[in-house]
């Protein structure tokens, strides 16, 4: 969770919000503040996320329940999120001002 904490420091999280477009500004300000990204480390709290998010949709959607998609195949998501957050890190090595 030493990541987390360094991800949500609401300083380094200001110091880069200009990076982002305005709209994102006041969502990033709360993820910090509120610990988001922890919360995320619980199914309970996934699965709670999806549904708020397909309640939100306008459209029928299969997000509501997503975390049973989740369950049936945890190693291949695994392997998907390590393959994204390497490309991640990767893209913000690339932006870093020499």
């Amino acid at each position: 969770m030493a990541c987390l904490a360094q991800i949500e420091d609401s300083d380094a999280a200001d110091e880069n919000v200009d990076e982002l477009p305005f709209s994102s500004h006041r969502a990033l300000q709360l993820m910090a503040k509120e610990d988001w990204l922890s919360s995320y480390a619980q199914i309970d709290e996934i699965a709670d996320v999806l549904l708020r998010m397909s309640r939100r949709a306008r459209q029928p959607n299969p997000l509501a329940n997503g975390e049973q998609e989740f369950l049936a195949d945890v190693d291949g998501f695994t392997n998907d999120f390590h393959e994204w957050l390497d490309d991640t890190k990767e893209f913000c090595r690339s932006r870093q001002v020499k």
